[in-house]
């Protein structure tokens, strides 16, 4: 650490882990002494595995995320066999919403133009590096739909993910009181989509 603070250059700091349970136990000097630290053991293109291990277990970290210093689920997968595309946007939606670093995994020779356009999409790239660096994490659960929110800089702003585990569609709600809001009138746009919605109260 000393040499590297020695260097006349800049230099992102990332640890690697493969005992989650150790890192846990020191994250609290790790966290000050890196600017990134694997929070999971090494991802695998299987649903479950990104589901279970990687989208939905980072909660216990978010609070040691901020400007510099972020946890890292691991690598985006987007474009691997393994992963549909509607999980492969979940898994890059939940990745930006805890700001996680966007290391691409696939073999970029081989991504199709969706998957292109999905790893490109500035604005979920805007989500995961908003200059507050703080972590999302679950707000809400109702039924199968995970409520997921992230305080952004813009005054006032959250990134939100409804995130559906379930085999079927279904619907939720997000309260303003839920999001740390007042009531009111508020513009809501569909990042994926590149869209305005009609305005919610």
């Amino acid at each position: 650490y000393d040499a590297l603070r020695a260097q006349r250059r800049d230099i992102f700091f990332s640890l690697s882990n493969n005992h989650v349970k150790n890192l846990y136990a020191g994250i609290e000097e790790v966290s000050t002494v890196a600017n990134a630290w694997r929070t999971t053991t090494d991802i695998v293109d299987n649903w479950g595995r990104v589901a279970n291990d990687i989208g939905f277990a980072q909660d216990r970290w978010a609070k040691y995320a901020r400007p510099g210093h972020f946890n890292d689920a691991d690598m985006l997968w987007v474009g691997l066999a393994g992963l549909s595309e509607a999980e492969n946007r979940a898994h890059f939606s939940l990745l930006a919403l805890m700001a996680s670093p966007l290391l691409v995994g696939s073999d970029l020779t081989k991504l199709s133009v969706a998957e292109v356009a999905m790893l490109s999409n500035s604005e979920i790239i805007e989500l995961d590096q908003d200059a507050l660096g703080l972590q999302g994490n679950l707000i809400d659960q109702q039924g199968d739909v995970g409520v997921y929110a992230k305080p952004l800089s813009d005054c006032g702003a959250r990134g939100v993910v409804l995130l559906n585990r379930g085999e079927r569609t279904a619907d939720a709600t997000v309260s303003w009181d839920a999001l740390g809001l007042s009531s009111g009138a508020a513009s809501v746009r569909d990042l994926w989509a590149a869209r305005e919605l009609d305005a919610a109260r």
